[in-house]
């Protein structure tokens, strides 16, 4: 993330979707690394970890969105993204 902070192009909408994109998977992955043998999730890491992914996959929609109505087959989404919203949803279960 902080390699992208440094080459971005701050005035850029894409930019900063990218840049929101990477701080979201960011705040997923500290909660993980925070509860690594845990299957459930305690609430409050449970609430981050479905703001985080609700924030990436919003993100991910307008970037690929961006890139294919450009003709660039960047960012596809995929079955994954599905089962994160899913995963997410349910993690405090």
């Amino acid at each position: 993330m902080h390699a992208f902070q440094q080459k971005m192009d701050s005035e850029s909408p894409v930019h900063k979707q990218l840049l929101l994109l990477l701080k979201a998977s960011c705040a997923m992955e500290e909660v993980l690394d925070a509860h690594p043998t845990e299957f459930k999730l305690p609430q409050l890491a449970a609430d981050k970890f479905e703001a985080g992914a609700m924030a990436f996959l919003l993100c991910i929609n307008a970037v690929s969105h961006h890139f294919h109505t450009s003709g660039m087959k960047l960012f596809d989404i995929t079955i994954q993204f599905h089962y994160l919203c899913h995963a997410a949803m349910l993690s405090r279960f």
